[in-house]
């Protein structure tokens, strides 16, 4: 999950830098951002399609509605980033109470304040298949509004270890959902790394051979993040961690403020 976080850090940094460095009123921030993020998209596409056309890499194809190229026999589907750049900035134009022109509708993803640690730790399973939980972590901080709360625990049996944590991203559920919009498929001799959508939901696994080290991980509601991580068990194990969390009572809770 470390990519999603670390995209989603990066715009926040960028939403809190314009006001800071720049002066752009607090009102105009996300849109101002937005507009910088759909263009940093579009002159990267262009940079990446000028490089496929000189090298000759990749083959270029257009559907009815995306952009895609082949590349080391893969197709790539560029209308995912088209589609992230007019998600934000119709959350932009959504969050400075305007209807956004031209763009679809965006889903609500303005800024909450996040559950209070007793809320979230509260989630967590007492226990997993065969693994006992350790003490409870949580915590609930950040600066000014912008707050993020989390809960972790760590269950375990001799060598077999989870890590399982939740965090609430409610003050931050736009960057979020653009971080959503990422999607990976790597496969290497020493383990693999995706990044899909499933039933709605972002969903992130990463599996090391040599150490037997995973990680998956749930998007829920655009604002919690479920994560598993461990090692002396399998990807199985893993999930099974993850949904051992109530999801629907957790998506449930995606427009919900905390105390």
């Amino acid at each position: 999950m470390l990519t999603l976080a670390a995209l989603g850090y990066s715009v926040w940094l960028l939403w809190l830098g314009l006001q800071s460095t720049l002066d752009v009123p607090h009102e105009r921030a996300v849109a101002y951002t937005a507009v910088i993020i759909a263009i940093a998209i579009v002159l990267g596409l262009v940079i990446g399609w000028s490089s496929m056309m000189l090298s000759g890499v990749g083959a270029l194809t257009r559907g009815s509605e995306s952009f895609s190229f082949q590349s080391n026999g893969k197709s790539v589907d560029l209308g995912a980033f088209a589609q992230a750049a007019r998600q934000m900035q119709a959350t932009g134009a959504a969050m400075q109470g305007k209807s956004p022109s031209g763009a679809e509708a965006a889903p609500n993803v303005a800024p909450l304040k996040p559950l209070a640690p007793d809320q979230i730790s509260t989630l967590l399973p007492a226990s997993l298949p065969g693994l006992a939980r350790g003490a409870v972590d949580s915590t609930r901080g950040g600066i000014g509004t912008l707050l993020i709360s989390s809960a972790k625990a760590d269950y375990g049996s001799g060598a077999r270890r989870i890590k399982l944590s939740i965090t609430d991203m409610a003050a931050n559920r736009g960057m979020l959902a653009l971080a959503g919009m990422v999607q990976q498929d790597q496969e290497t001799a020493t383990g693999y790394h995706k990044v899909f959508r499933q039933d709605g939901r972002t969903v992130q696994e990463q599996w090391t051979n040599a150490d037997r080290h995973g990680e998956y991980t749930l998007i829920v509601g655009n604002r919690f993040m479920v994560e598993a991580k461990g090692g002396g068990v399998d990807m199985g194990a893993l999930k099974q961690a993850v949904n051992a969390v109530d999801l629907t009572a957790l998506d449930k809770l995606k427009d919900t403020a905390g105390k």
